[in-house]
């Protein structure tokens, strides 16, 4: 049986009751193969000891789209693989006054959802060490990715870079 476990916002509700000691690492989500966060909430996590925040030993596969990295999301990668559309920061493209945050944010899942209805068309990523490096062109080379994409060859793990448009559709040709 495959299952795909999908988190958007509070990406530790993973667990019903608050226990005073937490489970070991790997036995938080036996049951899910792929786990996909949603530009994982880094407010009022940022603090919180390791087994609380997300990361690979989650699920055998982790990927992360981060949408609002330093404001509301993580910036770090905490996944097997780590999207990052437009640089994975605040404020995102068509976002314009967005001084809560909530609108790039919210991008991860729109991101998302588009990626899946339209399987990938769009969003493919490259696999790159920096946005800096992606921009300049230094990872053209570099092997690309499908957003959508539930490939577990580990060769396709790191961090992965794409532009999307300001307004929907959002993937590019």
């Amino acid at each position: 049986m495959s299952v795909l476990l999908i988190l958007f916002k509070k990406t530790r509700l993973i667990y019903i009751k608050k226990k005073s000691s937490a489970p070991p690492k790997k036995s938080r989500i036996h049951f899910c193969n792929l786990l996909r966060s949603l530009d994982p909430a880094e407010v009022l996590f940022a603090e919180s000891p390791l087994e609380y925040i997300l990361d690979k030993e989650d699920a055998p596969l982790v990927e992360i789209i981060h949408t609002s990295g330093g404001f509301l999301g993580f910036k770090r990668p905490l996944g097997h693989r780590d999207f990052y559309p437009n640089g994975g920061l605040f404020p995102q493209p068509g976002c314009p006054g967005d001084i809560s945050g909530l609108c790039s944010h919210r991008r991860a899942y729109q991101y998302f959802a588009e990626a899946v209805k339209n399987r990938g068309w769009g969003f493919k990523a490259t696999k790159c060490d920096s946005m800096k490096n992606y921009t300049s062109g230094k990872c053209s080379g570099c092997p690309k990715l499908l957003m959508s994409n539930s490939n577990y060859n580990p060769a396709l793990n790191g961090t992965f870079f794409l532009f999307t448009n300001s307004q929907p559709p959002f993937g590019r040709k």
